[in-house]
């Protein structure tokens, strides 16, 4: 009988258990990840997967402080009026400050007998820096000067800075300049700094030798002038002598006002001599300018010195002062706060100029809310 071939090849497989294809293998177990919510995996599980955790959304640098924060600012010593050590002063310009203070002093109105004594001078003779400031609120001026000996007693080394302005902005980007000079006084004004020195210790007293005038008041006991004078010298131990006076010119205060006037203006009277023009502000430009910033910052500056010093730090600022630019940006605005406002708006330009990072305009550069500007300035570089 005859057989097909392929019918015994079948009968073959059959017996010895073939199939026309390999067996499928079972699926690997399913691995899970276990999150707060869900219970972990037991370690005895088929399920054998490494542990695993969810990535942190990737941050955006700072784009404020690319770098990390700045160092804090370093807090100055304390002018101080009393110490161990009371410099000499030398007798000659004790007796200049005296004439120059009895002549400044009026007793006009209120007739005084006029005591001239010093205080104690902290510092020593051997000088590390002079800070000069002066400016006119209505004049829309600021001057900073700083005024270093050089090291072969030759001279002084001095470097200026000057605010310019047609008057107050309320724009971004305002048409403001920064005049900078460099320079060098002669040997021939160690006289006048040694001058300037002894009148920054100086007080006058005056004694009145009758009644107060009752019709005193009648008359005009203040001008439209305001001013601003700072002087602070620092000698290499670090030790600190200090005034300063920002108001209106009257009669109440022209003791302190005097005192620096005879202090401040024999040194503004050789600064001016040191030529100011527009030009690239350097690393000790702007260095000056921070640490000058940081020590009005400190204090309690008038409002008009504020926005002066917040109009200069988008010409000459660093990152260094990004937290206090920050920190006025991001203030409340009062109902009436006018300066506080152009304050604000001066950060913001200040912000953006030291940055790179410009939120002022829109898409089509139409300039946007300053109070929505420095949120989100805030919101990031506090952050």
């Amino acid at each position: 009988m005859l057989r097909a071939p392929g019918l015994s090849l079948l009968v073959l497989c059959t017996a010895l258990g073939c199939s026309a294809a390999p067996p499928t293998p079972p699926p690997p177990p399913t691995c899970f990840v276990a999150i707060p919510s869900e219970p972990a995996a037991p370690r005895n599980s088929p399920c054998a997967c490494p542990a695993a955790s969810r990535a942190a959304p990737q941050r955006l640098a700072n784009r404020c402080f690319p770098n990390g924060r700045p160092a804090p600012a370093p807090t100055p010593a304390a002018p101080a009026r009393r110490s161990e050590h009371c410099r000499t002063l030398d007798p000659n310009a004790v007796r200049a400050v005296e004439a120059d203070l009895r002549k400044r002093f009026s007793t006009v109105r209120n007739p005084a007998r006029i005591i001239v004594d010093f205080d104690c001078d902290p510092t020593t003779a051997h000088l590390q820096e002079i800070h000069v400031e002066s400016g006119v609120g209505h004049g829309w001026s600021l001057l900073l000067w700083r005024i270093r000996p050089l090291s072969d007693s030759a001279g002084y080394d001095v470097l200026g800075l000057k605010y310019e302005i047609n008057g107050p902005s309320n724009e971004y980007n305002p048409d403001m300049r920064v005049l900078i000079g460099r320079g060098q006084l002669a040997s021939t004004a160690a006289p006048v700094v040694e001058r300037s020195r002894t009148a920054l210790a100086a007080r006058i007293h005056a004694l009145p030798l009758r009644p107060a005038d009752p019709t005193h008041h009648r008359f005009p006991t203040r001008t439209r002038s305001d001013i601003h004078y700072l002087l602070r010298v620092t000698d290499t131990d670090g030790a600190a002598l200090e005034g300063h006076f920002t108001d209106y010119i009257s009669l109440q205060d022209q003791g302190v006002r005097d005192v620096l006037e005879a202090a401040a203006q024999p040194l503004i009277a050789l600064l001016e001599r040191i030529p100011l023009q527009e030009q690239a502000a350097g690393d000790d430009e702007k260095g000056f300018f921070v640490r000058s910033f940081r020590a009005a910052w400190q204090g309690d500056p008038a409002w008009w010195v504020r926005e002066r010093y917040l109009s200069l730090a988008s010409k000459l600022g660093t990152r260094d002062l990004l937290p206090e630019l920050l920190a006025v940006a991001g203030a409340r605005l009062p109902p009436d706060g006018y300066s506080e406002a152009r304050q604000q708006l001066q950060a913001i330009n200040a912000i953006a100029t030291i940055t790179g990072w410009d939120l002022r305009f829109d898409a089509d550069g139409k300039p946007r809310p300053p109070e929505t500007v420095a949120a989100e300035y805030v919101e990031e570089c506090e952050d």
